[in-house]
């Protein structure tokens, strides 16, 4: 699965360590799903990370999370999103890859829902995806999920 997570998503899993958030994160470094990132978007992480995060054990998963991206030289600047042109390069990235999903927290993005093949999702809606998708066969994933999170299994 190919996506590319928007930075909001990524300073927010500082938050909690069963936070959706986290959890894609840490799939990502585990090479169950592939994120994806461009110069510009990769750039942006770095900074707004860390200007933003002050955990430093935190921003040594991050750091594990950047070795993980596969970086892309986006052939188009899509000019699609009006109210915040910054948000332009998740696009970009998206359709260079041809990604499955966006996940971001930000409403300019979410708003769109589907940018070509592209769907933008939040991180729960993904994290729910994911699983479901994951774990098919006997839709296991939730019951697995909450069990973990008791320290059952």
């Amino acid at each position: 699965m190919k996506i590319i997570l928007d930075t909001n998503v990524l300073i927010n899993g500082v938050q909690d360590e069963n936070s959706h958030t986290y959890k894609i994160i840490s799939a990502c470094i585990s090479g169950d799903i592939q994120a994806y990132a461009s110069k510009k978007t990769q750039n942006e992480y770095y900074l707004l990370g860390e200007r933003m995060i002050k955990d430093q054990e935190y921003l040594n998963i991050l750091d594990d999370f950047y070795e993980t991206l596969k970086v892309v030289k986006p052939k188009n600047q899509n000019h699609i999103i009006d109210d915040d042109h910054e948000d332009d390069k998740f696009l970009d990235v998206a359709e260079e890859c041809q990604a499955d999903y966006i996940v971001s927290a930000d409403h300019h993005l979410l708003d769109l829902e589907l940018f070509d093949d592209t769907k933008i999702v939040g991180p729960t809606d993904f994290w729910h995806i994911y699983r479901e998708s994951e774990n098919d066969d006997e839709g296991e994933s939730d019951w697995k999920d909450w069990a973990s999170s008791i320290g059952i299994g």
